[in-house]
């Protein structure tokens, strides 16, 4: 399951376990309101299932934004984060590149930069567009660069 489907599926569960628990904590009271005024009781209900998945849906990012380990474990084989260091050329034409790959639900951002043998800097990119094939392991991305040397 993609990880925007995934999220979506996870917080459209929550919502329900919560709002079904207080909807048993609450049935006497709630009964009462639905036979006296039962547009009112809809629209509460309406408007409490709204904020309770808003609020669990913050929380669940605000958890994948602040642990790398339950960012991980959620995204599953999806998880595609961290630094990658390679050298391309030889000799007098050999660079150094570092990609910082970011990431959350919805997207991933590739920053790169690149620096000669003298270690100065070359280069740098941020992608436009990342498409990341999981069953082929594969990543194609269309990127921004400015060269700055």
């Amino acid at each position: 399951m993609s990880p925007d489907r995934k999220f979506a599926s996870a917080v459209t569960v929550a919502t329900v376990v919560v709002m079904y628990g207080a909807v048993l904590l609450a049935r006497d009271d709630l009964a009462a309101v639905a036979s006296a005024k039962p547009i009112l009781a809809t629209a509460l209900g309406s408007l409490t299932s709204l904020g309770t998945f808003r609020l669990l849906a913050l929380l669940l990012v605000t958890v994948l934004k602040k642990s790398a380990w339950a960012k991980r474990k959620f995204l599953g084989q999806y998880y595609l984060e961290g630094t990658w260091v390679g050298l391309i050329g030889k000799g007098t034409q050999a660079q150094y590149v570092v990609e910082h790959f970011e990431q959350d639900t919805q997207s991933i951002v590739i920053k790169g930069y690149s620096y000669d043998r003298n270690k100065e800097p070359f280069a740098q990119w941020t992608s436009d567009s990342v498409d990341f094939e999981v069953r082929k392991k594969r990543i194609t991305y269309s990127y921004n660069c400015d060269l700055l040397a």
